[in-house]
């Protein structure tokens, strides 16, 4: 993909809460222990895409859950990164705003991840990049069955919507109503998520290996 497009790439994430973030990992590491991860995870991610935005001068966008938008850039620091509030709603409902927002900022190309997924690097942000030459959406499969990284030219707010969100199913759910849509599906690297106390090994393995 030729580097004058105008790409977003929106980070969905949260503030570090004790008891608000990471809750499945909350038997393994604490309420404080949990969020501490969370904290780790997000930075991680963040720098990875900072470091691919700024070499590009691609828009990068972190999209805030529980609390504001200046609360989340008082927690990471990073002035120079845009930040907005997630809209209410399901995940579905925050999705399609965040992606018609990116759209209508003038967006040719939007990325979408999370901050659970510590192994997306660089590379992966390329790969997506050239599938989306030719594909029409991109997918990042997760080995849970969901997807860590959804990327797209324009606006299709059908593939968030009736999608059952943290099941095993949510992957196979989009590709069918790409389907549907008469979208071109490309798939990125399966990687495993950050959800459960099996995958902490894992977890501090990508973050040993910093950005």
């Amino acid at each position: 993909m030729k580097s004058s497009a105008t790409l977003h790439l929106i980070i969905m994430t949260r503030l570090p809460q004790a008891g608000q973030t990471k809750t499945r990992l909350i038997p393994a590491l604490g309420a404080e222990g949990s969020a501490a991860l969370h904290d780790r995870l997000a930075r991680h991610t963040i720098g990875r895409a900072k470091a691919f935005c700024s070499n590009q001068k691609y828009r990068l966008i972190i999209r805030i859950a529980g609390g504001s938008a200046a609360a989340a850039q008082e927690w990471l620091g990073e002035p120079e990164i845009e930040y907005a509030e997630q809209s209410p709603g399901t995940l579905g409902d925050r999705l399609i705003e965040a992606s018609e927002s990116a759209f209508g900022a003038g967006a040719e190309l939007v990325l979408i991840i999370g901050t659970d997924c510590p192994s997306i690097n660089q590379s992966t942000y390329t790969q997506a990049l050239e599938q989306l030459e030719t594909r029409d959406l991109i997918l990042g499969p997760a080995e849970d069955g969901g997807y860590y990284l959804i990327g797209f030219k324009q606006h299709s707010p059908a593939l968030f919507q009736n999608i059952n969100w943290s099941t095993e199913t949510v992957l196979k759910e989009t590709k069918n109503v790409a389907k549907k849509l008469g979208l071109s599906v490309g798939l990125g690297e399966t990687f495993p998520d950050v959800d459960i106390p099996e995958d902490l090994p894992h977890a501090e393995r990508e973050l040993e290996r910093g950005i």
